[in-house]
């Protein structure tokens, strides 16, 4: 859990980081932040195992092509400093898209327990 905290810590902190050099930056970060949703829909098609845990490697090739073209936008519209704290962000993204997912699959071998509990004869 500690590494949770320090995480949404961090992340908050370079959110404020971007907002003091630009609000665009901000903006543009938030916009382009990358869905938990779609990460998991990408890894669970590319598993064939849902009770293995995703590395932290295994999520930032999911996620590459969609930072990459953040990044070909974010180069059009910003200066030096600035694609700094995007490049920043999007490892701390990667980060907290791959302990999401970990504690999610963590949890799936006992939800779908709990599903079968409850389904009808």
């Amino acid at each position: 859990m500690e590494d949770t905290d320090e995480l949404l810590k961090t992340m908050g902190s370079l959110i404020r980081r971007a907002s003091a050099l630009s609000t665009d930056l901000a903006n543009f970060i938030c916009a382009e932040s990358i869905p938990l949703g779609e990460v998991i829909d990408d890894w669970l098609h590319c598993r064939s195992s849902d009770n293995v845990n995703i590395t932290h490697q295994e999520t930032e090739q999911l996620i590459r092509q969609r930072q990459a073209a953040t990044r070909v936008k974010a180069e059009r519209r910003f200066a030096c400093q600035e694609l700094g704290v995007l490049t920043d962000w999007q490892t701390l993204e990667a980060k907290a898209l791959t302990l999401s997912i970990n504690i999610i699959m963590e949890k799936a071998p006992r939800l779908k327990k709990r599903k079968m509990e409850f389904a009808p004869e």
